[in-house]
């Protein structure tokens, strides 16, 4: 799950006028929200711990194909390619782990009738 499909859930839709009570509880935004940062805090570190097999693999094999050229281009050229990815993909989860992390504690501390428009602000951002 994913922070916009968490508050999504919670605002509900665009309404004209005066804005509906939420359709979830508070406790269930934040209980949804700590779901999202715990489990992309695990995203995390298997995706750090896949950069350093990734790293350690390639250090290996650079020693193994030491005097092979054509070899050594191919998995440079694979590393590369593996080790942005990784990365991105570990800042994506970061992102969303702070943001969720951001709001959970906004919907936590704010009075109640703040909650709904500073979330409707926040999801036209996303």
């Amino acid at each position: 799950m994913r922070v916009r499909q968490v508050l999504k859930s919670y605002v509900g839709g665009v309404h004209l006028g005066e804005p509906p009570a939420p359709a979830r509880p508070r406790t269930e935004l934040t209980n949804g929200l700590a779901e999202v940062s715990r489990t992309n805090r695990w995203y995390f570190q298997v995706c750090f711990i896949a950069l350093l097999l990734l790293f350690t693999v390639s250090c290996a094999l650079v020693m193994r194909f030491m005097h092979d050229p054509s070899r050594l281009g191919t998995l440079f050229t694979l590393t590369g390619v593996s080790i942005v990815a990784l990365v991105a993909q570990m800042v994506s989860l970061w992102k969303q782990k702070v943001t969720a992390d951001v709001v959970g504690v906004l919907a936590h501390n704010l009075q109640p009738a703040d909650v709904r428009g500073v979330i409707e602000i926040l999801f036209a951002k996303l």
